[in-house]
């Protein structure tokens, strides 16, 4: 208690905890231990503590019961083993997919096979082979399948480089320099290695990505020797032409992803380089050019990997990372056109963070983080807590709502001043070979309720967007072949429902559906959804718009 003139000074905190961090919300807020509206990572949950020399994890329901589960490798006991999701975020004790394998070193999910269920591909380091082991409806034989041989294979991505339909295999040789890619024969199996690209030294990381909007997929590579970033260009038949370079002196580039971070419908390439502690960005132009490189920090110590991934559900892509010689996993929001703001801080004192992933383990709708440690052979997770502040008066909403300040009439637990027309998303990516479905949440408030809603979508972005001069609203998607698609052929079975009446608190559902085994050389569209209201039962005026919501198609 502090002390004012002697006299002690005695406030009273609501005892609320809403997020479930085990500190009272408002308690935290008055000590600085959380900041409202913004997500916080603070509760670590070890998943396990016996993962020898931890390498990678992949993120992935493997059992079918719509849940994520966690699939790890670790180098230093030569294992594979899949920790199974309750559905809340209870991580059962590890079954052993695979023990005794020469240096796993990376993982991969991908439906090889077609039955609809995702198998795993494993680069072997040290025994020079990728291999994969087939999911039978969640269960595995434990003895994989050799994709193929090549010397350290240090990455492994999965897409049809040959446009037959057929999911084929793309690896990294550290020690060839090289990006390789192995066909799968439509009568099973793989043929022998193909070169993708060579005089890539080290090559440690590749990914798939139609970079120049052919209809095909492209492989972009990392050079942790060369310090050089490339896209190798596929004529479509999975014979490669020459490389073009996207960055050089790219000191130690290790990890890959992408994403459009700037908004302008065209994916862009992320880099994790090691030596120079940097997170950059290249902007992509879509026809297979990119811009000068962007630092968004060079500060992550030793930077092993980074990922995009929307954690704040904001609609613009934000970054994750993973610092080895830091000790730490972090995030740095996005603050929209390709801008970011600091580098926030997640899993101080994981020794040696190799990897990072973000998946919703909890079944609460937000990303949480998966860091992976090597030096104490730790698999972790981080659940996603926000405290919302709708109303600005600098205390949470749940306190304002448990408190009796406010009301929450539909019980969705924001206070019911604070609703406006919104449409949330679950994910901001969905799979073409395995399939999925991007979930919708529709919520118009008090102004909504039974209100007939239209949903619309963009393969083009949200600005201009499409103007209304009677309301002087503006509807956040450019008219667009999809655009039209949708409009004249009722959602064509990728919005369900397309339409439909919000109910009386203002709310509803739908869904984005991706078929499993969707045509590959989707792979990198980047669509945006939102939803107009109509006064059907008065005038058929506009009632309102929604914000946009993406959602990029990845192989």
């Amino acid at each position: 208690m502090p002390f004012i003139g002697g006299t002690r000074l005695t406030i009273d905190l609501p005892a609320t905890d809403c997020d479930g961090d085990g500190i009272p919300d408002a308690l935290a807020v008055a000590a600085g231990l959380a900041s409202l509206d913004d997500p916080h990572f603070d509760h670590r949950i070890n998943v396990s503590a016996a993962c020898i020399g931890a390498k990678a994890t992949c993120l992935v329901d493997v059992d079918g019961d719509d849940d994520v589960d966690v699939i790890a490798v670790s180098y230093g006991d030569g294992k594979v083993r899949i920790f199974a999701n309750d559905g809340s975020g209870g991580l059962a004790n590890a079954t052993e997919l695979a023990a005794g394998l020469q240096g796993p070193w990376s993982i991969e999910p991908g439906d090889l096979d077609g039955d609809s269920d995702p198998d795993l591909v494993v680069s072997l380091f040290d025994a020079g082979e990728v291999v994969w082991f087939e999911n039978d409806a969640g269960t595995f034989s434990g003895v994989p399948s050799i994709v193929g041989t090549i010397p350290q294979p240090s990455a492994a991505t999965i897409g049809d480089v040959d446009n037959d339909g057929i999911l084929d295999v793309v690896a990294a040789s550290y020690q060839a320099g090289a990006v390789y890619w192995f066909r799968q024969l439509p009568t099973g199996g793989f043929s022998n290695q193909q070169l993708v690209g060579n005089g890539i030294g080290g090559a440690y990381d590749c990914k798939l990505l139609d970079v120049d909007s052919d209809g095909d997929l492209d492989v972009v590579s990392a050079a942790l020797l060369a310090d050089t970033v490339k896209w190798h260009e596929n004529d479509g038949s999975g014979v490669f032409g020459g490389a073009h370079v996207i960055g050089q002196q790219v000191d130690g580039a290790r990890s890959l992803a992408t994403g459009d971070l700037d908004g302008d419908g065209a994916i862009d390439v992320v880099c994790a380089s090691s030596f120079d502690d940097s997170i950059s960005w290249f902007s992509g132009d879509g026809l297979g050019g990119f811009g000068p490189r962007h630092t968004i920090t060079s500060g992550v110590d030793g930077a092993q990997h980074v990922g995009v991934e929307d954690l704040n559900a904001d609609g613009a892509p934000d970054i994750i990372v993973a610092s080895a010689n830091g000790d730490y996993a972090g995030w740095i929001p996005s603050l929209g056109g390709g801008s970011f703001d600091e580098l926030v801080v997640v899993g101080s004192g994981s020794a040696y963070a190799r990897d990072v992933d973000s998946a919703d383990l909890d079944g609460d709708g937000n990303l949480d983080l998966v860091v992976t440690s090597r030096d104490d052979n730790t698999i972790a997770w981080y659940p996603q807590r926000v405290l919302h502040d709708c109303n600005s008066n600098g205390w949470p909403d749940c306190v304002d709502i448990l408190s009796g300040a406010s009301t929450d009439f539909d019980g969705n637990g924001v206070p019911d001043e604070c609703l406006q027309p919104l449409l949330a998303a679950d994910t901001v990516t969905l799979s073409l070979s395995m399939g999925g479905a991007q979930h919708l949440q529709l919520t118009g408030g008090a102004a909504g309720a039974l209100q007939f809603f239209f949903l619309l979508g963009s393969a083009t972005g949200s600005s201009p967007g499409i103007h209304d001069s009677v309301s002087g609203a503006t509807l956040p998607l450019n008219y667009d072949a999809y655009f039209e698609l949708l409009l004249l052929s009722g959602g064509a079975g990728i919005l369900v429902p397309q339409y439909g009446f919000l109910d009386q608190y203002g709310n509803a559902t739908s869904k984005v559906l991706v078929p499993p085994s969707t045509n590959p050389t989707l792979a990198g569209l980047g669509l945006t959804h939102a939803y107009l209201t109509v006064n059907v039962l008065t005038d058929w005026t506009l009632g309102f718009v929604s914000n946009p919501v993406p959602l990029t198609l990845v192989p």
